[in-house]
This record gives structure tokens, C-alpha cells and sequence, in this order.
């Protein structure tokens, strides 16, 4: 068979494919490429509306609130316009938005934001912003955070207890990436929110470890609106609005264990713009004092330092940082640490905060938990009685890592304190009464001035210093 031959017969057979391609037995054609949005309204000043989809006078969905996620609209790929009348109006009357047209590829599944204010300047005014829902891909929970606060400065985004950041220095209208951030789930999470020295928080409910969510800021920090639409937190995921848990307020106080800080006045701080409120913690706190207990109405709140008698509304603080309000006990207790004068970040100052804890004790005991607030020294171990023992184990700036521990009631023990092989101090506490709850703060500086002495700390008060033992052959 020739050359021009095979090419005939190759011509017939491939004809003959593409007739029985086309024979009338054939399946039916595959399904064509589909894709799905949703809308989130999330503009505080637009009101109620019915959404229209391109130029049919057919509502889509009808009485779309703020704060409210639609069900997905799904169909073949396509370009789609959306068209936002006030609820109830007459379908041809004029709009009070129509957007840009969105182009829905094979696959898509996006998520269109309303965010923004009607009639106002172009920093602010409405808009609409579309993300992917595709986030990166992995079996841990993912929050990608939008800012669509209208009127909010930039802000850091974070976890409460953890401090993990999901968004620093977000500015307006922007958005944490499409990837998200992996953080735990599957408990209840405090999502907080600093901008411009003010604090505010949310309580996210137990999300699903696989699950992915946009946390999407909203609402206005200033103004009228401030009270009617204040600043918020819209959690929105697969099955739409996430609610979010309540939050019950806390006690908390504060203790003043920097031992080369002198007298300050102390302020805590929560809320954004118009919501910010500066209440006194304790004025003219000393080294050793602790305030009364206060409340907090969120988990997160920032404490202030100023100089005696200083006006904070004209005047920086000496120092400012966020500490956690603990959920796991009714109280906390807030301790000021390390060094004023250091910029070594080892020892300079800063807060942590405990949680006051205390089980109910055995008759004839009481209950202590031991704080490392000393700048210069690393961990330490503390025997009770010098019986080898070791009771509590601290590192730097902690509390104990046993917890409340269980002591002889109504009498001074010996105190052990070692560090590595040696003796770091050696102290005879004050008689610890059986309906108290202690906190046994280890505080000054280790050889240096004030010495190293422990502060004494019960539910009612500090009740001051004990100097240490001497210790034999030193």
C-alpha cells in the first residue's frame, strides 16, 4: 500500500469516528460550567434592600438587612450585575446602587461585600467588594479578616488569649489575603481589635476546625451612626452569619510589682472612637500596692500608666500595653513586671495576668499560687519546709506552673527559693489564713536595690513586703 493510499484509508476511518460521534445514541452533552455568589450586606447607613440581578424587574431577594448573608445564587458561568433597590420599592423606580459587572468563571464561588456609606465623601462612600471564597487548602480552619469598618482607622486583628495576629495594620476596604490565616478552632475565640490606642473585642462561637470564614469588620466608630450601628464583627461562613457569643463582665485588678518604677496613676482603656472609655484603676499606685477590683466588659483591655496627676487627654502615657481578662475564674489579677528603666526585652516592663483560680481548700489548709515577677533571674524552684519537696516551679514572669498549691493554714512556712543548684532566697512567709486566697509574688531585683523580697497578695488586698532570711554562711 502506497503512501497516498494509507492516507485514504486513515481519512475514512477517522470520518467514520466523527459520524458515530454524532449518531443519535449518543449520551447527552456534558453539563456546562457553573458557578455561585452570595451577597453580604454590610453597609451600615444603606437600610433594607431588594436585589435585583442585571435588568430583570423580578427581585432575586427581597428585605436584605445589615448584618444579613444571602443563600448562594448558582448557575452556569457568566457575568452578573447587581442591582440594590430599598426593600419594598417599586421595581422600576431608580436604584440606590448598581455594580460593576461581575464575571462568574467555571468554578467560582464568590462572596460580594456591601460595605460602605450612601452619600458621602469618595474615601467612604458605598461600594462593592468581591472575594474568592476559595481559600488555601487545608483541613485546619481559616479566617481571611476584611476591615469594612466605614469610618475606622487601620487596626491589628487578633486572638485574645493567644495573641495571634490575623491582620496588622489593615486599612480600610483591604483584606487580609485570600489564602486566610490557620488558627484553632473548634472553641469559643475572642477576636480583638486595636486602632489608634483603642481596643475593642468579639466572642466568635465554636467554628468548624475545616471550616473557612471571612471575619469581616463593620459598622462606625463616630457619630449618630456610632449608636445605632456601632463598630461590629460579622462572621461569615459556608451556612452564612456566624452568631456571636455574649460576653459576661469580668473583675480584675492590678498589681504594681516594678520595683524600680515609682508612684503612677493607672487607667484602663476600652472601646473604639466614640466608645472609647479611660476609667482610674488606682491613682498614685506604689511598688507593692494592688488596686481594688474593677470590671471589664470585654477580654482584652489596655492599660495605661501616667506620671502623678498627669491629664491623659494631653499627655502620652509612660507606658501602655493589652492583657487578657480570664474567662475560666470570676476574677483576674493583672501584674506590672520587670524593668522601667530597661530596654533589654528580657527584663523591661510589661503586664500578664492570672487567673484567680482558687479550689475550695481541705480543712486546715489554704491555698497559694507563686508569681516570678523578679527581672534578673531565669526560672526557679520553691520548696515549702526544705524538705526537698519543690512545690512550685516558675519561669520569668509567670505564675507557678502546679497552680494553686495546698499549705499548712495559719502559720509562717519556710520558703525555699533556688535557682539552678543554688539558693536564691530564703524567706519565713506571714501566717496564711485558711479563708484566704494568696498570691505569693516573688519581686525586687536579686542582688540589686530593693532586694529581692516577696509580696504577699489576698483577695482583699496587698498585704506588703517580706524581706528575706538570712541564709547560713552568706
Amino acid at each position: 500500500m502506497n503512501k497516498r493510499i494509507s492516507l485514504l484509508v486513515l481519512s475514512a476511518i477517522l470520518v467514520g469516528i466523527a459520524a458515530a460521534g454524532c449518531s443519535s445514541s449518543d449520551p447527552t452533552p456534558p453539563p456546562q460550567a457553573t458557578a455561585r455568589f452570595r451577597v453580604v450586606h454590610a453597609s451600615p447607613d444603606l437600610g433594607p434592600v431588594d436585589i435585583y440581578l442585571d435588568a430583570s424587574l423580578t427581585v432575586w431577594l427581597e428585605d436584605a438587612a445589615y448584618g444579613d448573608a444571602t443563600i448562594y445564587n448558582s448557575g452556569t458561568t457568566r457575568t452578573v450585575t447587581l442591582v440594590f433597590r430599598a426593600a419594598d420599592s417599586d421595581p422600576t423606580s431608580v436604584p440606590l446602587y448598581t455594580s460593576e459587572p461581575i464575571v462568574l468563571g467555571a468554578g467560582d464561588s464568590l462572596t460580594a461585600l456591601v460595605a460602605g456609606l450612601l452619600s458621602v465623601n469618595e474615601a467612604d462612600k458605598f461600594r462593592l467588594l468581591v472575594y474568592s471564597d476559595q481559600f488555601q487548602n487545608t483541613p485546619q480552619a481559616t479566617a481571611r479578616t476584611v476591615h469594612a469598618g466605614s469610618d475606622a482607622p487601620n487596626v491589628r486583628v487578633t486572638l485574645g488569649a493567644t495573641d495571634q495576629v490575623l491582620a496588622d495594620d489593615l486599612a480600610r476596604w483591604e483584606d487580609s489575603g485570600q489564602g486566610g490565616v490557620v488558627y484553632e478552632a473548634g472553641v469559643e475565640q475572642d477576636v480583638v481589635v486595636t486602632a489608634a490606642g483603642g481596643i475593642t473585642s468579639f466572642r466568635a462561637p465554636e467554628l468548624d476546625p475545616a471550616g473557612s470564614y471571612y471575619f469581616i469588620l463593620t459598622g462606625l466608630i463616630t457619630g449618630q451612626g456610632a449608636q445605632t450601628t456601632p463598630f461590629h464583627l460579622l462572621i461569615v461562613g459556608p451556612g452564612g452569619v456566624e452568631e456571636l457569643e455574649p460576653i459576661a463582665p469580668r473583675d480584675f485588678r492590678l498589681v504594681h510589682a516594678v520595683p524600680d518604677g515609682g508612684p503612677v496613676d493607672t487607667y484602663m482603656v476600652e472601646g473604639l472612637g466614640d466608645g472609647l472609655t479611660r476609667v482610674d484603676v488606682d491613682i498614685n499606685m506604689a511598688y507593692g500596692d494592688a488596686s481594688v477590683y474593677g470590671r471589664a466588659s470585654i477580654r482584652k483591655v489596655i492599660i495605661e500608666f501616667y506620671e502623678l496627676s498627669a491629664n491623659p487627654a494631653q499627655v502620652d502615657p509612660l507606658f501602655t500595653q493589652s492583657v487578657h481578662i480570664h474567662d475560666t475564674a470570676g476574677a483576674t489579677t493583672v501584674f506590672a513586671a520587670g524593668l522601667a528603666d530597661s530596654e533589654d526585652p528580657a527584663d523591661m516592663v510589661r503586664l500578664f495576668s492570672l487567673p484567680d483560680d482558687f479550689p475550695v481548700p481541705e480543712a486546715g489548709m489554704t491555698l497559694a499560687r507563686l508569681v516570678h515577677a523578679v527581672p534578673n533571674l531565669g526560672s526557679l524552684r520553691v520548696d515549702f519546709g526544705d524538705d526537698g519537696s519543690m512545690e512550685a516551679t516558675l519561669d520569668r514572669f509567670t505564675g507557678n506552673a502546679e497552680g494553686a498549691i495546698s499549705l499548712t493554714a495559719d502559720t509562717g512556712l519556710t520558703m525555699v527559693v533556688r535557682e539552678g543548684s543554688g539558693i536564691a532566697a530564703l524567706f519565713t512567709t506571714p501566717a496564711l489564713a485558711a479563708d484566704k486566697e494568696h498570691f505569693l509574688v516573688l519581686t525586687g531585683i536579686a542582688n540589686g536595690v530593693p532586694d529581692l523580697s516577696l509580696l504577699t497578695l489576698t483577695q482583699d488586698g496587698s498585704l506588703g513586703f517580706t524581706m528575706q532570711d538570712l541564709i547560713e554562711g552568706q
